[in-house]
């Protein structure tokens, strides 16, 4: 009987790893359990919103094109329109600025959008233009 437990296949056993949340600022994204969050208050998103939100936090301080936001998040042959790509983006906007984040999904004309980093963000609105000099 020993035999034959020795020749049984053994069950697998999978490491479990946790992923790292992706963060900006107060905002946190948890990849294993698709939830968000801007500090303790969990903030509800549609599928395509927290894919969205994910893409972009991944490439924190980019711009993405609206072509390669497009065909990551709705697939190239589904021929999503660049009109439901803005209208993600607004809806996203809306909610991360509900649950008390800055701006931070900017528009870069001509080129596409980037989610900046807080950090960054208040470096470079904080900064004052220095006066000129009395002639």
């Amino acid at each position: 009987m020993n035999k034959n437990k020795q020749n049984q296949p053994q069950p697998k056993t999978y490491e479990v790893k946790e992923t790292e949340p992706l963060t900006l600022g107060d905002l946190s994204l948890y990849p294993d359990t698709y939830e968000a969050y801007s500090g303790d208050k969990k903030m509800p998103l549609r599928r395509k919103e927290y894919q969205l939100l994910e893409f972009l936090l991944r490439n924190k301080n980019r711009v993405l094109n609206r072509h390669t936001i497009l065909e990551y998040i709705w697939d190239y042959d589904t021929r999503a329109i660049t009109n439901t790509l803005d209208v993600h983006i607004a809806s996203l906007r809306r909610k991360i600025e509900k649950y008390g984040q800055k701006k931070t999904i900017k528009t870069v004309h001509g080129s596409g959008y980037k989610i900046c980093d807080l950090s960054n963000a208040a470096l470079s609105s904080n900064q004052t233009q220095l006066p000129f000099p009395n002639l």
